[in-house]
């Protein structure tokens, strides 16, 4: 339902356009809205103003009737709204009508348009359906002429006074009459009647007001009705005609069929050429009658053979005595009839043939020759010897066209004769290159060595398909179904011959994925398509490689071996395509059409509130469909469908509401309401004590309020929880916490005593000579109780006022002192050894032989912290060797006695020392030393 009650968001510009399909705004009107709002929206609430709503961005709206309609759009943001209201007018739409005072012509002339309209008419456009302009004009009807026969749509667009438009439409057929005729005697002898009939179709409004008839023999007459009787008197050849005329001036005229009229041939002379002859001979015949144009010839077959020849020859197929006539015509009027005979002797040869089903190439030679003690000789055309055999059984080659001869002779009459077959033996084979294929290709069966004969018949059963029978000995065929498939071609050559059943010799497997996945056929935006895919290859070890997803948005081909989860990003019909690929490059696909169907809005406002215990406030679920909060909300007077309600909850509480749509699809929101309650502080930290300038952390509950320390002085945050003391006097510190509403407050102390600290003065850093005794002596205050000093290790007491030590290197000691209430104070000093080159002790030879005694010149010190150079001279002042940056007493930084890899001379050397004491100070040392 649409919120009434809305909260303003003056910082937001909110507005709306609107198009519609025509320039006018008229009714049934398809209007396009599209929102203009600044700023991130959170969803938009359209009321049409005719019992429609929509919470799509930019909807369209179909107004079906007219009326003024008020168009109003709340646009939802985080926590708050602002809204739009704009009145549309959707004007009546005309209805108008087309008549004419006639629409159905025989001939091209002039019809009067007129138009009927429900409202007043400022315009009408006129579109005949011709090759005429359009005309306008402002009244109510209108002539126009056709030149031409045709149908013609004729349109008018009429435009109201209101601006609206509409049109209507009329078909104008323009005809030109059809006369069809008919008469009963085309020929025959004269005098003779003859009655012709005519059918004129015309319009309806259109009748014929005259037949105008002329008989082609001179005569002509007039009559009212399409029916006539004429008698032609005089021989020959006739064409009638008839004309009509309409009541609306049209004319069309029809011309008959010629007739012919004739008399009676006289003086007929027919004999035949010879009154005996063999069967195997053609009989000859002559007729000569006066004014015949043709002959019938009646040879006793049960039909009439004509001829205007007056020669005929004729073959007899049966043997014995033969009655012949013949009747001489002229216009098909007959004259007299005359016969004749003739005797047809010896021998007329005939045979048939019929293969065997169990050897195609085995034929029966049915002899059916007629005549007495006839000899016969047959010749096979395979060059096997001949047959004198009256009926034989014969085994033609393997494959061939035998011309296959039978010769019947009669001893009696000396009469011959012979009846000739062309024979066909074949083995036809059946071939396919391809033992498998890809499922949706092509294949193409192939018969071989078949039948040279264009009227054999091929059925096929192939594919597991059955195709009609056809004379192809080639097909092509696609395989669509995965199969192992057996294939087969029966071939028909006429009743002479048995039907060729050919198998293909091997199977043919149509391979390649099958695909099939489960996908919903409906489903709400908020929710993923979840596909199952099925799809498995036909041929188990034939891997599916590779599969392609279309979801018919714009998404490309998803290549993905898994079933995607997919999300829509607008609702819709989609179309889902599951392409699969197997290891051989085989492929097939399979659609399936789904719909996503839109989500309601849902925006609760606020979000989130506070008030105090025992306030209220107003929440508001903005939404364009049904609500319903949740049934757990125990406010009094809340309603679970309203949009608006006023809470008033005793506690903290999350409210949750529901919005569903006519698709059942559900959008979910929720507010949250904090509720500040009386409170009471604690102190987390105890009274307690505490040393002159420690630090320590303050604590008090609860932690999720406003707070203010008092005093300030010694705390590092005043407005903090827990703030850091450091002070040197005691006192008392007060927390007063108080909720961020400021509904509520609550305050809390601490008691904080200061204790002194004692005091301990060890004086400054000392510089002592080596290996000599030092004792302590510090200044104590008069409070300390306890002594720790360190490092322990070297000191004479650890826990004693004035301990001693022996200097020999760098040392800091500490001491820590405790008062009698409990507090700590420290200090420290640092003895170090002076800086004296005495300590640097360097030998006076050494023996580098290699003997692992006394090999390496290097300096040995107390006190040195590092030596910074190390060299060594020979007499002539050469550097032989140099070591910088090291700690001393390091033999690893010593002189072998050897240069450039050569061991040096016994003899004195120098050396020069330069090196840093352990408080930094520099002291050099020179001296010479000997080589042994």
């Amino acid at each position: 339902m649409l919120i009434i009650g809305v909260n303003k968001s003056v910082c937001q510009t909110v507005d709306f356009t609107y198009s519609v399909n025509t320039n006018q705004l008229c009714s049934p009107a398809t209007i396009k809205f599209t929102q203009h709002s600044s700023g991130n929206a959170k969803g938009f609430l359209w009321d049409f103003g005719n019992r429609t709503r929509s919470n799509f961005a930019n909807p369209s709206i179909v107004y079906q009737n007219a009326g003024t309609y008020k168009v109003r759009l709340i646009v939802v943001y985080e926590n708050n709204t602002k809204e739009i209201s704009k009145t549309i007018i959707i004007k009546p739409s005309t209805t108008v009508s087309l008549a004419s005072d006639r629409d159905l012509l025989c001939t091209a002339s002039a019809i009067q348009f007129t138009v009927g309209s429900t409202s007043p008419v400022s315009n009408l456009q006129w579109d005949f359906g011709d090759t005429t302009a359009l005309q306008n004009s402002n009244t109510g009807s209108i002539t126009h002429s056709y030149t031409n026969f045709g149908e013609f749509t004729a349109k008018v667009i009429c435009t109201s006074s209101n601006g609206c438009k509409s049109f209507a439409s009329k078909v104008i057929k323009i005809i030109d009459p059809v006369i069809t005729g008919s008469f009963t005697r085309s020929s025959g002898c004269v005098p003779i009647a003859n009655s012709f009939q005519s059918l004129v179709t015309l319009p309806a409004s259109s009748t014929v007001n005259n037949y105008h008839w002329d008989w082609g023999d001179g005569i002509v007459s007039n009559s009212s009705t399409a029916n006539m009787l004429h008698s032609y008197n005089n021989a020959g050849n006739f064409s009638p005609k008839l004309t009509i005329t309409t009541n609306d001036g049209c004319t069309k005229g029809f011309t008959f069929d010629s007739v012919h009229y004739g008399t009676a041939p006289t003086n007929l002379v027919a004999r035949p050429l010879r009154t005996i002859l063999c069967g195997s001979e053609s009989a000859g015949f002559i007729a000569k009658a006066d004014q015949a144009d043709h002959y019938d010839w009646d040879f006793g077959t049960g039909s009439i053979i004509s001829t205007t020849d007056t020669l005929i020859q004729h073959k007899f197929s049966t043997l014995g005595t033969k009655i012949v006539s013949v009747t001489p015509r002229f216009n098909n009027c007959s004259g007299t009839t005359q016969t004749m005979q003739v005797e047809v002797i010896g021998v007329i040869a005939n045979f048939s043939y019929q293969n065997s089903c169990n050897n195609k190439r085995t034929f029966q030679l049915n002899n059916s020759s007629s005549g007495h003690g006839l000899n016969f000789l047959w010749e096979f055309g395979d060059q096997s010897s001949n047959s004198v055999q009256r009926n034989i059984l014969h085994s033609y080659p393997i494959s061939g066209s035998f011309n296959t001869v039978l010769i019947a002779n009669d001893p009696v009459s000396g009469c011959a004769d012979t009846s000739r077959a062309r024979i066909e033996v074949r083995n036809p084979n059946l071939t396919n290159p391809h033992n498998s294929i890809c499922v949706k290709t092509s294949t193409q069966f192939r018969v071989t060595n078949s039948y040279n004969n264009n009227t054999c018949i091929f059925l096929w059963h192939i594919m597991g398909t059955q195709i009609d029978p056809s004379h192809d000995s080639i097909i092509s065929i696609s395989a669509n179904v995965l199969g192992n498939y057996s294939n087969e071609v029966i071939i028909k050559n006429g009743a002479s011959y048995c039907p060729d059943t050919l198998q293909l010799n091997h199977r043919i497997i149509v391979k390649g994925p099958h695909i099939n996945f489960t996908a919903d056929s409906s489903f709400c935006l908020s929710k993923a398509l979840s596909i199952t895919n099925l799809s498995n290859p036909y041929i188990a070890t034939d891997t599916i490689r590779k599969y392609y997803w279309n979801f018919g948005d714009t998404t490309l081909n998803i290549e993905s071996l898994t079933s995607p989860v997919y999300k829509y990003k607008t609702p819709g019909n989609y179309q889902v395509r599951l392409i699969g690929v197997d290891i051989y490059g085989c492929r097939d696909s399979l659609v399936k059409e789904i719909n996503v169907r839109p989500m309601p809005f849902l925006w609760i406002i606020p979000k989130q509130n506070a008030f105090c215990l025992g306030g209220n406030a107003s929440m508001i679920a903005y939404t364009s469909d049904s609500l319903l909060w949740n049934n757990t909300i125990t406010s009094p007077g809340f309603c679970i469908t309203c949009d608006t309600n006023t809470i008033s909850p005793i506690h903290t509480t999350q409210y949750y509401a529901t919005s569903t749509n006519s698709f059942n699809c559900k959008a979910t929101d929720s507010a949250f309401v904090k509720i500040y309650e009386p409170f009471t502080a604690a102190s987390i930290t105890n009274d307690t004590s505490i040393c002159e300038h420690i630090s320590m952390e303050l604590k008090v509950s609860p932690t999720d309020k406003q707070i203010i320390w008092t005093p300030t002085l010694g705390l590092n945050n005043s407005n903090n929880y827990n703030p850091t003391l450091t002070t040197s006097q005691s006192g008392l510190f007060m927390a007063k916490l108080t909720d961020s509403a400021g509904c509520f407050s609550s305050s809390t102390s601490i008691n904080i005593r200061v204790n002194s600290n004692p005091t301990v003065e060890l004086g400054n850093n000392k510089l002592l000579p080596y290996n000599s005794v030092f004792t302590f002596n510090p200044s104590y205050s008069s409070n300390v109780i306890r002594y720790e000093w360190s490092p322990a290790s070297t000191l004479s007491c650890s826990s004693c006022a004035y301990p001693q030590t022996t200097i020999n290197d760098l040392k800091s000691f500490t001491v820590k002192v405790t008062s009698d209430s409990g507090c700590v104070s420290t200090d420290n000093v640092m003895l170090a050894i002076e800086c004296d080159k005495a300590y640097i002790m360097m030998p006076g030879a050494f023996t580098p032989n290699n003997d692992g005694l006394n090999d390496v010149y290097y300096p040995l010190s107390n006190g040195i912290k590092f030596i910074k150079r190390f060299a060594i001279y020979n007499r002539n002042s050469q550097l032989l060797f140099e070591q910088k940056e090291f700690s001393p007493n390091k033999k690893s930084y010593g002189w072998d006695g050897k240069y450039m890899n050569t061991l040096q001379p016994i003899g004195a050397y120098v050396y020069i020392i330069e090196a840093v004491c352990e408080l930094g100070e520099t002291t050099v040392k020179k001296g010479s030393f000997m080589l042994l």
